[in-house]
């Protein structure tokens, strides 16, 4: 595993429709660091990778502090799947705040 500060573990059930996480980033930045992360992939071009066609997809997203460096695995297959699982929880954490802090559903 990559050195790293931050970590943030996914987990998106297709069946339910669900993500669910854990992280050691304070709650109330993790919608900053994922889409700081999804920033540095514009312009990184189209990935013509097969999906993985699964069930549940993982992905592990981690940050070096001392050099600003993002490291990321998943079992997805294609990279736009696995940026789509993260916008989809960031998509959740934002509508949460907005929301005034209610659980969120994921």
């Amino acid at each position: 595993m990559p050195k790293h500060d931050l970590f943030l573990l996914v987990d998106y059930d297709v069946i339910k429709s669900k993500a669910c996480f854990s992280t050691n980033i304070q709650q109330e930045k993790v919608a900053d660091v994922i889409v700081n992360f999804l920033r540095t992939q514009i312009g990184a071009g189209k990935d013509t990778s097969e999906a993985n066609i699964l069930d549940l997809y993982e992905v592990d997203l981690l940050l070096d502090l001392s050099t600003d460096t993002f490291s990321v695995s998943s079992n997805c297959g294609n990279l736009g799947l696995r940026d789509g699982i993260l916008h989809h929880l960031f998509t959740k954490l934002r509508i949460t705040e907005i929301n005034h802090g209610q659980q969120p559903s994921f």
